[in-house]
Parts: structure tokens; sequence; C-alpha cells
């Protein structure tokens, strides 16, 4: 290392002292820098004497790492000297004693004191000689470096080991820094805690072609030879080793990058051309793009993959999987009677399915009876819907008490199994399989006497289950008729077992259709047998103990004044609600086009939630809303009690278009900091300007977001006029006076705000000028009974709800995975989830949460209770934990609900006079009457 052993500029005081008064320092500061590389010392001595105008002396020696400074020195110029040696993180060590180094009031030592070895740098680039050439000096320092593969990041990276020395971790970075590199520094445990990875990304080469190279995973030589002989857009391709995926795939790899977005657009209609003139199906089989998500620090290898199974393609062994295509399944009819079923199969043809017949020729090969198992076809609503509507002529060859039923069969693979036994159920020999799919229940009111010969006939059927009760007491009058109640249940079945009844002597047996099309229960309510009824009348209802204020008939009047709902009377009739196609997102009269120009990788782009959204009709309603606040270019405002889906229909309608949203979550502490921006302490020193939300949001096309505006003090809220113009603008005062507005605002921007009502606390009132502003404003309901039990459905089942919307029925696709699917294992969980559901809405009711003149629950308390779809989230969550941790909750429900309302209704009533109130609804519900015993009975932990 050459050079001179010293490095000094004549001091501003000749006398060499440095003197400290009250006002500060009145002499320049003495410092020693120690360093064995003498380029660094002298870089870092300039620097000093700039920032510090202090006298610095170098010394070209390797005394170790770190600082010492005499003990009058101001604290604030050590800071100061410390913030000039970035990137190197020095600790100050003891302070020099009076009598040590009387030259010098700091010593600065720069190196690694001998003992330290110099670790090995791996490093990664997609272009081996970029990376060379600028590590070259690192080399001359004697660090070992070597290249370990082409490799491609949005920026540079340095990564060491925990135990590196603190000199190392300093001089990489200031080095890379002398060839106009910055890098982002990490530590992370790696196999040697004293290694160091760098990967660099080359800002000059932005033709991804001369970068990557392309992989053709193909299972057709001649193809793969061709294309690669011919290229594709420019890229090296080569053949892959690899079998392809049974799909047209192109695996992006470093092309997510944003930097390559224009690469990647190239690729991709090469290759849709490529394969269009093969005569490939773009509709069938679509190119289907592939970006994978990458964790933290991981690199891309420089390589693009394209899966090509041409020869499957060719040879008809590559099905069709675009979801909607009729061939992505075959549709297999099993019957002993094709005559009857000819009609049926010709409309499947003729409707693009392909169809294989296949002969029933024993009982046992019908033990599904008539059946449509749908298997991973359930989830495509369209096709089953289509199916569904062909099938109604078929049906109505059947003979009662069969009818045709819909299982949904995981087993059955892709493809749908329709199972037609015409001949064998004609001859009788399929009788004990009539109630085959179906669950049954018999409630007798008072006792079973006198129904034996129904119960046997009843249980002759072949139902799934057959359950009998006795001894069951009505809550409410109304509910203690004859009656049958349903749900996917064929009207051939119900009506085969109401003339079962009728031939007992009960001729009023009323038939209800009370539940949806995927429930497969049956539950018959009968009173006391013809002959077995007594002159003597027979109390229906006990009553019921300890009540102050509350009687079961006030209970039973609240239910009464529950919501009631219409079903469709067709359920063949409701069409598949699909809100996403291609590049476009339709809700009502309004389309609306999906991004196409945010990268994969965009932070702020929100992900559909990950166990789907249940699309109820107030969230249908303020979807539309919002999709034309969107189209109108209208600040968009949503105004209603906690959990009615205010937030989650923005970030939900976001997700559908790819884009991207920046939230704010307002309160009283909020300034203009973070709506505009503020300045922020920069890397090397000294000060830069950082936008805030409103900035970044219009000049990206970003959505803003601003959660419980009311919240926020209202000159903050002002602040914001300008964005809430037909064309927005933004004035910089807090920053440099600039202007956005113009080309400079993204036409994708837009604003949207949320709050609760004012009545709830800590609320402002938002003034008349500013409310008025935004011309999209949406008060969001409370949610009722339906939507509650809509939304209990969904959560265990996937099952979205039928919706009456624009002058039809529509309904979503299920969810495959809903995230409380292990309840289904409680019994007669579809009717719990009702009583459920008209126990909450029953609630929120009676604290006056849906706008209710006079609350009946907490009228006393300023803060009442809530009631919302978020606490049956928790709930539900609460109820699958105790199935897990213990499954005999499965055999106790009733003790297991009464748990559930101790934790989540009971014990937010205060008083022992509201807690008797919630009592009394429960049992009127039927949901847990187990409540009204000792607490401690209640709570008991069964097994």
């Amino acid at each position: 290392m050459n050079g001179p052993n010293f490095f000094q500029h004549e001091p501003a005081n000749p006398s060499g002292a440095c003197h400290f008064t009250a006002e500060g320092i009145v002499a320049p500061i003495r410092i020693a820098l120690k360093s064995p590389i003498s380029t660094l010392a002298y870089a870092m001595a300039a620097r000093l004497e700039q920032d510090l105008a202090a006298r610095v002396t170098v010394h070209l020696e390797d005394s170790g790492f770190g600082v010492s400074h005499r003990p009058e020195l101001p604290a604030a110029v050590v800071s100061r000297l410390l913030s000039s040696l970035n990137p190197f993180r020095l600790e100050v060590e003891h302070p020099l004693p009076p009598d040590t180094e009387a030259a010098s009031d700091m010593i600065v030592r720069l190196g690694w004191g001998g003992g330290a070895p110099l670790p090995s740098i791996r490093w990664f680039s997609p272009t081996p000689d970029f990376g060379r050439s600028l590590l070259q000096p690192l080399a001359d320092l004697g660090f070992n470096t070597l290249f370990q593969g082409k490799m491609c990041y949005d920026f540079n990276i340095m990564v060491f080991g925990n135990h590196l020395h603190p000199f190392t971790r300093g001089i990489l970075p200031w080095v890379l820094r002398q060839q106009g590199i910055e890098v982002a520094v990490f530590s992370e445990d790696m196999r040697d805690d004293h290694e160091v990875a760098l990967i660099l990304a080359d800002p000059t080469a932005t033709s991804a072609d001369d970068l990557f190279d392309l992989e053709l995973r193909c299972d057709d030589p001649s193809v793969a030879l061709d294309w690669a002989d011919r290229g594709l857009a420019g890229y090296r391709t080569a053949s892959g080793r690899k079998f392809p995926k049974p799909m047209f795939l192109l695996d992006l790899g470093p092309l997510a990058i944003p930097r390559f977005h224009l690469a990647r657009l190239a690729l991709e209609r090469a290759l849709l051309e490529r394969l269009t003139a093969l005569g490939v199906d773009p509709h069938a089989h679509p190119l289907r793009i592939r970006a994978k998500k990458k964790k933290a620090l991981e690199p891309y290898r420089a390589r693009v993959v394209a899966h090509l199974p041409i020869a499957a393609w060719k040879a008809g062994r590559l099905r069709p999987y675009a979801k909607e295509h009729p061939e992505r399944f075959d549709v297999i009819v099993r019957t002993d009677e094709p005559a009857s079923c000819a009609d049926f199969v010709a409309e499947l043809r003729a409707n693009g399915y392909r169809v294989i017949e296949e002969p029933i020729a024993s009982v046992a090969q019908a033990q599904s009876g008539f059946a449509i198992a749908w298997g991973s076809a359930a989830r495509s609503a369209r096709h089953q819907m289509q199916i569904k509507h062909l099938s109604l002529a078929l049906d109505k060859k059947i003979r009662a008490p069969f009818s045709l039923k819909h299982q949904q069969d995981a087993d059955s693979g892709p493809n749908v199994h329709i199972h037609l036994p015409f001949a064998l159920a004609a001859s009788g020999r399929l009788d004990h399989l009539a109630g085959k799919g179906f669950d049954l229940r018999i409630h007798f009111f008072k006792s079973k006497d006198g129904w034996e010969e129904l119960i046997a006939a009843l249980r002759a059927m072949g139902f799934n289950q057959t359950e009998v009760r006795e001894g069951f007491e009505p809550d409410l009058p109304s509910s203690g008729n004859n009656h049958l109640e349903f749900g996917g249940a064929p009207l051939r079945l119900v009506e085969y077992i109401q003339s079962l009844v009728q031939k007992e002597g009960i001729p009023d047996l009323i038939l209800d259709k009370r539940w949806p099309d995927m429930d497969n229960d049956l539950w018959v309510f009968l009173r006391e047998h013809p002959k077995m009824v007594e002159a003597s009348s027979v109390a229906t209802q006990g009553a019921i103990q300890g009540t102050n204020r509350w009687t079961t008939d006030d209970a039973a009047a609240t239910l009464a004044a529950s919501d009631l709902w219409v079903e469709p009377e067709d359920w063949n009739a409701v069409v598949p609600l699909r809100l996403v196609d291609g590049s476009t997102v339709t809700l009502g009269e309004w389309a609306l086009p999906r991004r196409s120009d945010v990268p994969a990788a965009c932070p702020w782009a929100p992900d559909p939630p990950a166990d789907g959204y249940c699309l109820d009709a107030p969230t249908l309603a303020t979807l539309e809303f919002l999709a034309g606040a969107v189209a109108l270019r209208e600040p968009a405002l949503l105004e209603g009690y906690t959990a009615t889906s205010k937030t989650s229909a923005v970030l939900y309608l976001a997700a559908l278009l790819g884009q991207p949203v920046l939230r704010l979550n307002l309160n009283g502490m909020t300034d203009t900091q973070e709506l505009i921006g503020k300045p922020w302490p920069a890397e090397g020193g000294g000060w830069r300007w950082q936008d805030g939300a409103a900035p970044i949001a219009l000049r990206e096309g970003y959505w803003l977001l601003l959660d419980e505006v009311n919240l926020a003090p209202p000159q903050i809220l002002e602040r914001l006029n300008s964005l809430l113009e037909r064309q927005p603008t933004l004035m910089m005062s807090e920053h440099d006076g600039r202007r956005i507005a113009g080309t400079a605002a993204h036409p994708a921007f837009r604003v949207f705000a949320t709050m609760n009502p004012a009545e709830f606390s800590g609320r402002n009132l938002l003034s008349p000028a500013w409310r008025d502003r935004f011309l999209a404003y949406r008060h969001c309901p409370v949610a009722g009974e339906r939507e509650y039990w809509e939304l209990l459905t969904y959560l265990i089942y996937g099952e979205q709800p039928a919706v009456r919307w624009r002058q039809a029925w529509v309904q979503a696709e299920a969810s495959a995975s809903p995230p409380f699917a292990d309840l289904r294992a409680l019994p007669q969980l579809r009717w719990r989830l009702r009583n459920w559901a008209r126990f909450h809405a029953s609630m929120t009711h009676l604290t006056g949460q849906d706008g209710a003149r006079s609350a009946q629950l907490a009228v006393r308390r300023k803060e009442k209770p809530v009631f919302s779809r978020r606490g049956l989230g928790a709930a539900l969550g609460y109820l699958q934990r105790c199935i897990q941790d213990n499954p005999a909750w499965t055999a106790a429900p009733e003790a297991l609900f009464a748990r559930l309302l101790e934790r989540y209704y009971l014990s937010r009533m205060a008083s022992a006079e509201d807690r008797d109130t919630v009592r009394q609804l429960a049992v009127a519900t039927e949901l847990g009457a187990v409540a009204m015993v000792a607490p401690e009975t209640a709570m008991e932990v069964p097994g």
C-alpha cells in the first residue's frame, strides 16, 4: 500500500490546541485516522475535513476498528463524525485518557486488527463480465471473488453472515460505491457466518433476450428443434431435459421483474403466434403465464421456461384445461335402458360434451340410484347449471319415489358420472335406495306411539341416516303444526313422504322448502297420531323460570319480526355470476378494464381473499356502486356500522381489477406528513424528501383508500380537497411547490373513503362542503338474518348465496376450500346455522345496531355491545378450535353451542336482566336451551 504516511492541512489554529466554550468549538478538531488501505484513508479524511472542518492526520496502519475521543468532546460532534463515516458503523469505545495521544482529540480506526480472515465473496450477475470488472478492486485488496452463476434481481444486494467482521461489512459496499454501485445490505444465517454473497443487477443490460436463455420443454423433438433454430423473439433457445407440464405454460422467471415487461409481452406474443400457427385453440388450451413469488433476497435464475406439450395435444391426450370448456371432462352415462336417455345424451353432445355410455347390468352396479356425481366439475357453475338444465326432461321420466340426486363426489375425478337405472327401478328392485343420499329426521312433539308403521316404511327407503326424536316441544306455537322441511330433496320424494303421512290420517302435512339445494336434510314434524289423541288438552309449552322483564312471548314476537326472505321458485333458473371475463370486470351496467400495466411483484396490488368472498345482496350492491364510481371518476364515500363490508368491498374490487391500493387508517394524530410527505434522513447524510401516500397514488395510478375519515382532524381532510375534483391535482407546497396535474396525474387514480356514523365515540362531524365533494356516497346497511345465514353457510360449506340482482337470480361460484370446513362434523349443523343467524340478527336488533328506535339490551350503557359479521367469524374459529382439540365435542353440539353463547353473547351483558333476555332469545331460536342450566354444567367438556 503505497503513499505517504500522513495527510494533513494547515490548522486553522496554529497553536494546535482545541478549545471548547459554552458556545461550542473555537478551534478545529484534531482527528487521527488509522487504516491499512490508503485510498480509503485519504477519501475518508477528505470527507471528515469537509463535514466537520476538522484537521485530519492519516496513519497507514491496521489498529483495529472503532472510535475513541476525549471526554469533553460534545456528543453532537461525535454523532456527526459517525454519520460522515457511512457505510462504516463504528462503535464508540472508551474515551481517550487525558495523557494519551495529546496531538489528537479523536482517533478513528478503520481496519481488521490483524486477526480477521478475509472472506470469500460469492457473486451472481446476469452478465459475468459486468461483475468481474466491478469486483477487481476487491480482488486487489485480497478478497477471493467467486462467480456462482447467472442470476437476476431487481437491485444490488449484499448478504453476509452474522459473524462477519464489522470492517468487512463496511469496506465492501464502500468499494462498490466507488464503482458507481449502491447495494442494499442484509444480514442472515448462512452456511458460513464469515461468507458474503453479492447479487449484482446490470443496469446497462435492458435487452432480456441477451440476458436470459429460453428453455423449451417440449415433448415433440421436431418442433423443439425447429423453434430453437428459428428462435423466439430473439431469445437464445435450448431444449430442456424435463418433460413439460400438461398445459401450455410460460414460466416467466426473471421476466417477472418490472423493467422487462416489454420483453415479456414480446415473448408471449411470439409463443401465441407459433401455437396458433400449429392450430392450437386458445379457448381450449390457452397459454398460461406463471410468475413465481420469490422469497426475500432470493434471485431469479437467468432462465425462462416454456412448457409445450405439443405431441400430447396432437395425439388428443391433452385435455382442454380452460375452466369453461365443455371437453375438459367426460360425461359418463350409466343406464340399463338407453332408449329412455337417448335424447339427453344427444343434447349433451350437441352442447360440446364428450359422452361415454356404459351399461348397468345388476343391482350392485346401481347402488347410487338416480344420481349425478359431479366430482371436480362442481367447481364450474356454468357446466353444472347447463347439465342440470338438460336433465330436467330426464327427471320427469323417473317414477316416484325416486329422483335425480346431485352429489358432490370428490372421488369421481374430473368427470361427471350420471347413473340412470330406469329398468331396475321399475321392477321394484331398488326400493331400498329411494332415500339414498338424504338424511331423514322425524320429530314427534309428544310420542311416537301409533306411528310405528310409518317409521318402518321410511326406514325401508334407505336414507343415509334416519333419526327419530320424541318429546320435542316447540318454542313457538306456530312451529307446532305438522310439516316437512327440506332443502335439496326433489319434490317427487317429498310428495311421496307426504302421501305416506296422509295414509296415517294427517291430511294437512305442510311442505316447506327451507334450505338451499345443497342441503340434503328432510325433517318431518308430527303431532300425536290421530288414534292416540286424548280428550284433554295437553300443555304445549312450559313456563320458563327466572325472567324478570322478558318472557317467551316477547322472544317469539322478536323472532316473528325478524327478516324473512324469498328464494328462487326454480333453482334451475339461477344463472352463474361471472364478474371477471378475460380482461374485463363487469358489475351490472359497468364494465371496467383490468390493469395490465401493473408489475406482478407490486406490493400494493391486493390479492383476492385466501378463503374467498361471500357475495350476498348488500355486498353486490356495494360493489356495483363502487364500479360506477370508478367508471365515472367520482370520489366515493362509504358510511356504515362496523363490519358492513366497506373497506373489504373496495379491496375486493381492486383485487378483481389488479389495481394497487394505498390504504391509510386515519386517527386523531394524523397529520399531513402521512398524506403529502416529509423530509427523511438520507443514506449518505443530510436529508431527502419522501413522498406520502397522496402524491404516490396520484402519479402511479393507485387507489387512495382513507379509512375512518371522520376520526382525522377536519383541517387535515381539507388539505385533500383538490384530489376530490373530477380532474385531481395536488400542490406540493410542503416540499418544492410543484403541481401534480394533467399528464403527471395517472388516469387510474381514484379516492375512496370509509367512516362509521358520527354517533360513534370520537368521531368528528365532516363539513358539508367536504362531504359534498364525494359525488358517490352510499350508506352500507347492517346485515340481517339472511346475510348472517349466507355468511355462515359460505364459511363452512363454501356455498355462495343465490341473489336477486338486476331482475334475475344469480349465484357466484362456490369456494373449493372454505376456512371452517371442519365444522361439518357437527350433527344437524345447517339447522343450527339457520337458528344462529336468526338469533344473531335479533341481538343486532335488540342493541339498536340496525337503526331500531329503542334498544332493549344494555339500555343504561353508553357503549353498547356490538354484534356483526366479524363476531360470527370469531365464533366459528372458536367452534373449530374446540372440535379440533377435542373431537368428542361433535357428540355434544348442544353443550358446545352453550359454551359459544356464554363466551360471545352472555359475557357481554352487564346485568342479570340482560343475560336473562339473551337466554330467552336463545331458547326461542332453539339454539341453546342448555344455556338455561347452571354454568358449570353448560361448560363441561365431554369425554
